[in-house]
């Protein structure tokens, strides 16, 4: 018979369950419902206390306090205060909590070792003290197919080789609780927690408890611990640039979650960029860039967190034209915000699934490498608008203390010898000075206001915007060319002003006589008229002249402030750069097709068609 200690209320509804038990051939219940009369219960030989105070019942909590005192040993259930109709619930957790009865009884009423062992939440065995596994519950069975490999076995031989040695020792020694992962007859290992309860000199009842997702969970916070500690030291070192510390984040997330790939993108309207990456997978490099309808990324910026997939097939995206571009059979991805605009995403992803879901961890993980990026990304743009602020306002001094001194000396100078001689070319002299300085002064505003970052960006078709530039520059017989047509993303008046000053160079410079040669007479190319080319490359467009060209030994100056062949301001092609820059263009300078000056502009945004 199990005997049992009953802690509770003095409620009519617990006393109904009190005597429930009572009724119960298998138990005897005392019960207490003072702490006087749990010591006096205590006294006598008890099995099981049953206890049906709540959580904060102070009267339960100080009886609690007498079971711990006098017998901390006693296996606890808890009881409901009121519910009746639960009590054979009850009778079946006290069985299993006392895993056999404790009286030598064999009469019809006692509860058979078979009924204890299936009671048992878990693999239930009575072993006897050499090990041999003499019975054993239907869970013991399930996990090894059938009864055939328990009968007669060694209870060591049920868990993992390097884990029986422990077990052992536990039966050896007594101990009463011990960690030892089954070994199933296919080869699987499941992390069980062991139970050792001798019952008789010959007998030992041990219960064995599934606590692989315990063991998981477990195994999950200590890579996360690595991973942030990781992830704190690659941060905290300011030695590395943000391009590092980014490569760093990336092959962290990899690791973190078991996958191959990791990438940063940028989306511009339609089109998504990778921006940097880690993997090897040829559509998820550097540069590499696809309509957004054709990617994972479309489905991340829609939703307000993260979008995880772990099996792409299963979810129905294998009919998504995400999947057919690129095959990941899991994703991981969130959206990188930038001062409250959408910049693009951080994604992690493999071409195989994943056998489960990605967890609340892993999402916590990548939800932090987002916040990161994004937080870095708004630092590192207020840094470089800084930084050109104050490069433009070293810039505006140097050109205000010189370049405007000394046509301003000139003008002053003139003006002192007119006054002196009487002689008016000395004021026609003056008047040109004050023209330059005129001339600089717009120039410089139009710098102050092309090096500043652009702040909206659309898609423009290049050939409309140059025939407009065109139409704004005094071109004389030139001709311009739209050889290959095509959209980029760019501040529509900004480009244009790129491709007036382009072309205002190329009608002043492009004669193919001497660089003395008048003004008036610079578009004439021989018996031809000049011609300027306008088209796309790969990733941007270039600008060219059928001229003279431009030596390889200056090409490298062309765009420094005060470069000029004539009496320009040398403001025109430092514009030109700005304007690019503030794009986040680069300018280089090559050889014309037909040896004339090629200005060519890369890293733009030039969406691909759908």
């Amino acid at each position: 018979m199990i005997r049992v200690l009953y802690l509770h209320p003095p409620s009519s509804a617990a006393t109904r369950i009190a005597t429930a038990l009572d009724a119960a051939a298998r138990m005897i219940v005392h019960t207490a419902t003072t702490a006087d009369d749990a010591r006096d219960a205590l006294d006598q030989s008890i099995d099981c206390v049953v206890i049906a105070f709540g959580p904060t019942d102070w009267t339960g909590i100080e009886l609690q306090r007498v079971v711990a005192d006098r017998a901390p040993d006693l296996p606890q259930v808890l009881a409901p205060v009121d519910d009746t109709a639960a009590v054979d619930g009850l009778i079946d957790r006290i069985v299993a909590a006392v895993g056999v009865d404790t009286s030598a009884d064999t009469n019809a009423s006692s509860v058979s070792t078979a009924t204890i062992l299936d009671a048992i939440p878990g693999i239930g065995l009575l072993v006897a003290p050499d090990g041999e596994i003499r019975q054993w519950n239907s869970r013991a069975a399930a996990v090894w197919d059938d009864d055939v490999s328990l009968r007669g076995a060694g209870v060591t031989a049920i868990v993992v080789p390097d884990a029986r040695e422990r077990l052992a020792e536990a039966l050896a020694t007594g101990q009463r609780v011990v960690e030892a992962p089954v070994e199933t007859p296919a080869g699987g290992r499941i992390d069980h927690e062991w139970t050792l309860t001798r019952v008789a000199e010959d007998s030992l009842v041990v219960v064995g408890l599934d606590v692989s997702e315990r063991a998981a969970f477990a195994a999950e916070l200590r890579a996360t611990e690595a991973s942030l500690a990781a992830l704190y030291e690659t941060l905290s070192d300011r030695d590395l640039t943000f391009e590092d510390r980014l490569g760093r984040v990336l092959e962290l997330g990899c690791d973190r979650l078991g996958v191959d790939y990791g990438f940063l993108t940028r989306i511009d309207g339609d089109t998504q960029r990778i921006v940097d990456s880690r993997g090897t997978h040829p559509s998820l490099q550097p540069g590499e860039q696809c309509p957004l309808s054709r990617a994972y990324c479309r489905k991340t910026i829609q939703g307000e967190g993260l979008l995880g997939v772990h099996n792409a097939v299963a979810a129905g995206w294998a009919d998504d034209p995400a999947y057919d571009a690129f095959g990941l059979g899991c994703y991981l991805g969130g959206k990188v915000i930038v001062d409250g605009d959408l910049y693009g995403t951080l994604c992690f992803a493999d071409a195989d699934a994943r056998e489960t879901a990605f967890s609340d961890v892993e999402r916590i993980f990548v939800e932090l490498l987002t916040r990161w990026v994004s937080y870095e990304l708004e630092e590192r743009a207020a840094r470089e608008k800084l930084e050109r602020k104050n490069e433009r306002l070293s810039e505006f001094a140097s050109i205000v203390s010189h370049d405007l001194r000394n046509p301003l000396n000139i003008a002053q100078g003139q003006l002192e010898l007119a006054r002196e001689t009487g002689a008016a070319d000395h004021l026609t002299e003056a008047d040109d000075a004050l023209d330059r300085m005129e001339r600089l002064v717009t120039d410089l505003l139009e710098l102050a206001r092309q090096g500043s970052v652009i702040e909206s960006a659309a898609e423009v078709r290049l050939g409309d915007v140059a025939d407009d530039a065109w139409a704004s520059v005094a071109t004389g017989d030139a001709d311009l060319v739209v050889e290959s047509d095509g959209r980029v993303t760019a501040d529509r008046e900004r480009l244009q002003q790129l491709l007036e000053n382009l072309f205002r160079n190329s009608v002043e410079h492009g004669s193919t006589s001497p660089r003395s040669q008048a003004p008036d007479d610079s578009v004439e190319h021989g018996s031809d008229p000049l011609t300027v080319r306008v088209g796309v490359i790969e990733r941007g467009f270039y600008v060219e002249d059928m001229g003279p060209g431009i030596p390889a030994d200056e090409r490298d100056a062309v765009f420094d402030r005060g470069y000029s062949t004539n009496d320009g301001t040398g403001l025109g092609l430092t514009i030109v750069q700005a304007i690019a820059e503030a794009h986040g263009w680069s300018a280089a300078v090559v050889d014309g097709t037909d040896g004339g000056a090629r200005f060519e502009f890369s890293g733009v945004d030039c969406p691909v068609p759908a």
